[in-house]
């Protein structure tokens, strides 16, 4: 029996998963990769739900000082992909 495919797991995955989270959590439907958390109104516990959810979904853990560090969920968004897939730096043509 075949394995199951799991998708391939980008950088523009995991953007794309904190930029949707985010509108829902932050109750703004139109955030984008270039929004900065804290310019969005993001407060610690805010955040902090964002983390945890982050953790759910990618098993892995996050400091939620790098949230609030990242200049954008872009920038987050590498960042998660980075935790999760143990690569420093995304492959060229591959975000």
């Amino acid at each position: 029996m075949a394995e199951p495919t799991v998708p391939e797991l980008t950088v523009a995955s995991c953007t794309a998963f904190l930029v949707e989270r985010v509108a829902v959590i932050f109750d703004q439907p139109d955030v984008t990769a270039a929004d900065n958390l804290l310019e969005l109104g993001g407060d610690s516990l805010w955040i902090l739900r964002l983390v945890n959810e982050i953790e759910k979904k990618f098993d892995i853990s996050v400091d939620i000082v790098d949230a609030f560090q990242s200049e954008s969920l872009a920038a987050f968004g590498q960042l998660v992909w980075e935790t999760a897939t143990g690569v420093t730096d995304a492959p060229t043509g591959r975000t």
